[in-house]
């Protein structure tokens, strides 16, 4: 599902595909870049895609924590180290 499409030069168009997803598609039909941004979160991990079968989960410095292909682990990871990292800082502000 497209939420919007821009041409960005002659023949060459940007689609946003997915909430933190665009792909450039060239003259021929063909894309040639994917670009997955880092969701906003509130949370000190989360998840996006990657590619056609990967999940990232993105640590609080938006680099790539770790990687899998089961969406349901990549999520069930993203809570344990966002509620492992809670418990940290409870940790260090209480002394």
């Amino acid at each position: 599902m497209r939420k919007f499409s821009e041409q960005v030069a002659p023949g060459i168009w940007m689609d946003q595909i997915d909430d933190g997803q665009f792909v450039m598609t060239e003259r021929n039909g063909m894309a040639s870049v994917i670009i997955h941004t880092t969701p906003k979160t509130k949370e000190p991990f989360c998840v996006r895609a990657s590619g056609n079968v990967g999940q990232e989960i993105i640590g609080p410095d938006g680099l790539v924590f770790a990687w899998t292909t089961d969406p349901v682990k990549a999520a069930h990871i993203c809570k344990l180290l966002t509620a492992y990292k809670n418990v940290q800082d409870k940790k260090e502000s209480s002394g």
